[in-house]
């Protein structure tokens, strides 16, 4: 359940694309992230990027066929009058399917070169950490795949 009076989401389309289950639970970060929060972002905000994606496709056989990464790395060729949809919706399944895999309940610090840039470019990462803090709440939903 989710907030009192919230209308259930609707069921997703049938079609190629899935929205996987998160991989842990949705109170895995509490108090730092809500498990409502959590539970509206992935089975709402996700799914409806993966519902639109195969709306978009459900009359492109061809594209409905392809693996996303294909899909976006090959934009320019996908048709007219489904790439803004591909590239925003696509895109958004793709960043988030990642974002849940990479979120983890645990934290940890990054590695390797990686580790060495953020060190070199903005201290250390516990510095990092500090200073992005109060740009934490910028998020934006709206936030499609780059593309060329």
């Amino acid at each position: 359940m989710l907030v009192a009076g919230a209308a259930p989401a609707p069921p997703p389309p049938l079609g190629p694309f899935r929205l996987e289950p998160l991989p842990y639970p949705t109170t895995s970060f509490v108090p730092a992230i809500d498990a409502i929060t959590m539970q509206i972002h992935h089975d709402r905000l996700h799914q409806a990027y993966v519902s639109n994606l195969n709306v978009a496709v459900k009359d492109h056989s061809n594209v409905a066929a392809m693996p996303l990464q294909d899909i976006l790395a090959r934009l320019p060729e996908m048709p007219e009058a489904i790439r803004t949809t591909l590239r925003n919706s696509g895109g958004g399944h793709a960043n988030h399917t990642m974002f849940w895999q990479v979120m983890g309940p645990h934290g940890g610090k990054p590695g390797g070169t990686l580790a060495a840039a953020i060190d070199r470019d903005l201290g250390d990462c516990r510095n990092s950490r500090r200073t992005s803090k109060p740009q934490a709440g910028a998020y934006s939903a709206r936030a499609g795949f780059s593309s060329p």
